[in-house]
């Protein structure tokens, strides 16, 4: 996807899953560092456990969550022209 005049926009996506591996509705989700300056925004994740955030550079972002009690999940993913793995994320 390309931004109108811009660079072209990647999606960084993912889960927050619990330890069974069921989705976790309502994780505080956001981009906690990245190769250029990332907003200071979070995303809730739906009832199916998802979440998405734009993305314009290429390079490494780390990914963080929380979940409404407390526990909390951080991972890396790799963004690049062909855009970025989905990102499974854990509390523990």
């Amino acid at each position: 996807m390309t931004a109108p005049g811009g660079p072209a926009v990647r999606l960084v996506t993912g889960t927050v899953l619990d330890a069974d591996g069921a989705p976790v509705a309502g994780a505080s989700v956001h981009l906690a560092d990245g190769p250029v300056p990332v907003p200071d925004i979070a995303a809730l994740t739906g009832p199916d456990g998802r979440f998405s955030f734009p993305v314009g550079a290429d390079g490494v972002y780390t990914v963080a969550c929380r979940t409404a009690d407390g526990r909390g999940a951080r991972a890396a993913v790799a963004v690049g022209p062909a855009g970025a793995p989905p990102v499974e994320l854990r509390p523990g």
